[in-house]
């Protein structure tokens, strides 16, 4: 979301004020101490003054309007009340009038990154996105629509991974999934360097494989924000990517108010989504699954020369070798099928790329060499 100052006074604050105080009550401290920065609509302040900009009508036309951020679902603004000055009267009997206050004072060394990443994650974020996709649709007469999931679940049971989902023009039939994930946590997660026995966490190629699954897409994208991004996808992509077989990564800043690489990876998108055609091998899956099995080979070299040097850790090694052995029979298994059928279904890859299978297979084994 882009940060926005509607005269040049309130932005010079940033520059010319070290400090700025707020007061809590008890009971709204805590939220301030988890972490949560609440912003409420101006429509509900008891100070008839300060949201009468909201309330009052405007003229123009010899027509009377309401201000331009109200809407039939409320006022489209959020806000919070500080100040400069630390002794404020006014400030104690708005938001302590039963003197159970606390003044928290705040620094602006972060300036206006920190108001900024507050609210660009979740639903907020979402949003803008879906507006900017349709807006820019309008703006090159595509009948392209975007529209925002929230909380419907997807083909996948319980599952609501896939943000938007946009329509190329307008077929519910021909979608592109597109995932936004403003957050540093998550990595990009190449199938090359995966561990499935690890813990499950969110990565750029899992949401993009369940996305497209999940909602039945032709194409899925990812989004990331420059200032909420993993250094591992930076480093990869540095405005826009492409993960062959996989989809799409878009780097956008919304601070600034910059989607361009969204809409360059869209229109990609939309031309693989246009243009796709069944074809006898799909050689970018091909080379994926090879990829795992030249890594699973590597790690079976890696465990005999465990073998040769240290006969301490057989349990270690012999589990290990039950990994290899399980994984390259799953391997095997997809390589098998995708050489039979040319491709694999949206609902296979998913199921190659997290390996549920072969995790329930090897706990039953780890058992069996924790009890030798």
């Amino acid at each position: 979301m882009a940060v926005k100052f509607i005269n040049n006074q309130s932005e010079d604050v940033f520059s010319t004020t070290k400090f700025l105080f707020r007061i809590y009550t008890l009971q709204r401290l805590s939220d301030f101490q988890n972490n949560k920065f609440i912003f409420v609509s101006p429509s509900k302040w008891t100070d008839p003054y300060e949201k009468a900009f909201l309330c009052a009508k405007y003229k123009g036309n010899e027509n009377l309007y309401n201000h331009p951020l109200y809407t039939n679902l409320g006022y489209k603004v959020f806000a919070q009340c500080w100040t400069a000055s630390k002794q404020s009267e006014a400030m104690r009997r708005v938001f302590a009038p039963d003197k159970n206050g606390v003044i928290v004072k705040m620094s602006l060394k972060m300036k206006k990154e920190l108001f900024y990443k507050t609210t660009i994650k979740g639903v907020l974020a979402e949003n803008e996105i879906a507006e900017f996709l349709n807006q820019y649709f309008a703006d090159k007469k595509l009948k392209d629509r975007a529209y925002l999931t929230g909380n419907t679940v997807g083909v996948l049971p319980k599952n609501k991974t896939g943000d938007i989902i946009c329509e190329v023009n307008g077929r519910p039939d021909l979608k592109i999934a597109i995932e936004c994930k403003f957050d540093k946590s998550v990595r990009l997660g190449d199938i090359e360097g995966k561990d499935i026995f690890a813990r499950k966490s969110d990565t750029a190629w899992s949401q993009l494989i369940e996305a497209q699954a999940n909602r039945d897409s032709k194409v899925s994208l990812i989004v990331f924000d420059i200032s909420l991004v993993e250094n591992s996808i930076l480093k990869n992509f540095e405005n826009i990517g492409y993960i062959p077989g996989v989809g799409f990564v878009a780097i956008i800043n919304s601070q600034k108010g910059n989607y361009s690489n969204l809409a360059i990876a869209y229109m990609l998108a939309r031309d693989i989504a246009l243009n796709s055609k069944e074809i006898e091998l799909d050689k970018d899956i091909l080379a994926m699954i090879v990829n795992r099995i030249i890594k699973d080979i590597n790690e079976v070299l890696t465990i005999k020369s465990l073998v040769q040097n240290n006969i301490d850790n057989n349990k270690a090694i012999l589990k290990q070798l039950e990994k290899s052995i399980l994984l390259m029979e799953f391997n095997q298994e997809y390589l098998k099928r995708f050489l039979s059928q040319g491709t694999l279904t949206k609902k296979d890859l998913l199921d190659f790329y997290s390996g549920e299978d072969v995790k329930d297979k090897y706990r039953l084994i780890e058992k069996e060499i924790n009890d030798i």
